[in-house]
């Protein structure tokens, strides 16, 4: 494969243009992310020890320490085991090895734009962890720290992976939830004070067998956090505890409202929608007031008597006795209130 084949029409995948840099210039090409081998292209020349070392093992651990700089300015040059090497960082704590060959600038340009072109950041040793396969898993799960991040940069996840660089902090990827396994005794603070977003943690229980629940713990607890102005969510702080709680109720409540057609908030709805009531809205006033008529009143601008009225026909329109304690929990549970 040519770079003239691989430079134009629809973008080559990594794989596939280390290959074709490799070929063209006979240089053993690497490309590593933190470390672990992402990539590599066979060269001409004999193999030296330490890259076969490295790509055995698919972390260029190996390769780094054998390499003998050359001093000069912001060139990355030198030798291992007696043969030309370089290396060029690519950005993202992602770095490619020209080794037994010089490469041109035009490939390392293609190699950083392929190297960025890539999924979501992920982490097949957690991924077990989360999705076991085939029968469950014999023995316990890795005790860790795990954080769930939250936040509006698409880029957290890379953010994060590169923030722990070099340590045996992972970080994994699925959709919107960015996870990082820390050590028991990692300082989640700092972390998600540098990272700048909003976090929930849970530790890993000993007799755990998987990640799973812990996983879906720390990500209600990063919820939590949000809902309550935290930057840390522990299910251990009482109010992240409560907002557990009434979430995984909410979550319940809304599979039981598909089966149950005549559901009291659905009868509230389709009053509302026939009479251009405003019974729905009424009641989530007067809940979030925590009961306070005149409050409530206030918040919707209408009278005191009207706010009442109206409470009064949603009790009617509803069939729940709010002056019963179960169902006024009920009625803040349907509402998400």
């Amino acid at each position: 494969m040519s770079l003239a084949t691989v430079s134009r029409g629809a973008a080559p995948s990594l794989a596939d243009l280390v290959d074709g840099i490799a070929a063209r210039s006979g240089a053993w090409v690497v490309v590593e992310r933190l470390g672990a081998v992402v990539a590599f292209g066979t060269g001409t020349g004999d193999c030296p020890p330490a890259l076969a070392t490295s790509l055995l093992r698919k972390c260029t651990a190996e390769l780094r320490s054998a390499v003998t700089w050359k001093r000069g300015r912001g060139s990355l040059t030198g030798s291992v085991d007696g043969v030309p090497v370089s290396a060029a960082e690519l950005g993202d704590g992602v770095t490619a090895w020209f080794v037994g060959a010089t490469v041109d600038d035009a490939s390392v340009a293609l190699l950083a734009e392929a190297a960025h072109i890539t999924e979501p950041v992920s982490d097949a040793f957690v991924e077990e962890l989360l999705h076991p396969r085939g029968p469950a898993r014999r023995g316990r799960a890795p005790r860790a720290r795990l954080v769930v991040l939250r936040g509006d940069d698409p880029g957290l996840a890379r953010r994060a992976r590169t923030l722990v660089a070099g340590t045996a902090v992972r970080v994994h990827q699925e959709g919107e939830l960015v996870l990082v396994a820390l050590p028991l005794d990692g300082d989640v603070d700092d972390l998600v004070e540098r990272l700048g977003a909003v976090a929930g943690v849970a530790d890993v229980p000993e007799d755990a067998s998987d990640w799973v629940a812990t996983c879906a713990l720390a990500a209600g607890s990063a919820c939590a956090a949000r809902d309550l102005g935290l930057r840390v969510g522990r299910p251990e702080d009482p109010a992240v505890a409560g907002e557990l709680v009434v979430s995984e109720a909410q979550a319940a409540v809304a599979d039981l409202l598909r089966d149950l057609p005549d559901a009291p908030l659905r009868r509230l709805q389709d009053h509302d929608a026939r009479s251009g009531g405003e019974l729905v809205a009424s009641l989530t006033a007067w809940c979030r007031a925590g009961f306070d008529v005149p409050s409530a009143a206030a918040t919707l601008h209408v009278h005191t008597n009207t706010l009442r009225y109206r409470l009064k026909r949603a009790n009617e329109v509803s069939g729940l006795d709010v002056t019963r304690p179960r169902q006024l929990l009920a009625l803040q549970l349907l509402l998400g209130v």
